[in-house]
């Protein structure tokens, strides 16, 4: 569900992502080796920095798009 919003708000955005399927233990734990303290979904990256989950999109969500539509990355 958390997953599928994030997915929603960057496709209402127009904003091109990468998904990484985390639904088995092991995909998973391979996350966890590629975010130090990732222990939920969706982990949020944006040019190769994490930015959080769910929540942080949301409540940061005007600065963070304002942020792409700068850099180019929109």
């Amino acid at each position: 569900m958390f997953c599928k919003k994030a997915k929603a708000m960057f496709d209402e955005q127009g904003i091109p992502y990468v998904e990484h399927d985390v639904s088995t233990a092991a995909k998973f734990e391979t996350m966890q080796g590629r975010i130090a303290g990732a222990n939920s979904v969706p982990q949020i990256m944006i040019d190769g920095r994490l930015v959080g989950g769910l929540e942080v999109l949301e409540f940061h969500q005007e600065s963070i798009f304002a942020k792409l539509d700068k850099s180019g990355l929109r």
